[in-house]
């Protein structure tokens, strides 16, 4: 049930940004609009560990699998790779 009502938050949200006028994205760049920038992507992100630890089968399931897409969850990683990666260069130059 939960996942079925995440999904319905995440098409309310895309269906709004492709109704407003002169809006022309295609999916992906949707996709990362909504997980990028709308608060209802960062509440999705902290359910997660939440459910993962809930001791339920199933919410572990979702929490793990199949609440955030895995194209997203590579690119937040990878994103989250870089900028430590660029906070490490910087400190090392710090005196």
């Amino acid at each position: 049930m939960l996942k079925y009502a995440t999904e319905d938050l995440k098409s309310f949200y895309l269906e709004a940004a492709v109704a407003q006028p002169g809006r022309q994205a295609d999916s992906a760049e949707l996709d990362n609009w909504f997980w990028d920038e709308k608060t209802a992507s960062a509440v999705l992100c902290a359910l997660c560990p939440i459910l993962m630890e809930s001791g339920d089968e199933y919410n572990a399931k979702v929490g793990n699998r199949t609440l955030i897409p895995a194209a997203q969850r590579e690119r937040k990683a990878a994103a989250l790779y870089i900028s430590d990666a660029a906070a490490n260069k910087f400190s090392r130059q710090l005196p």
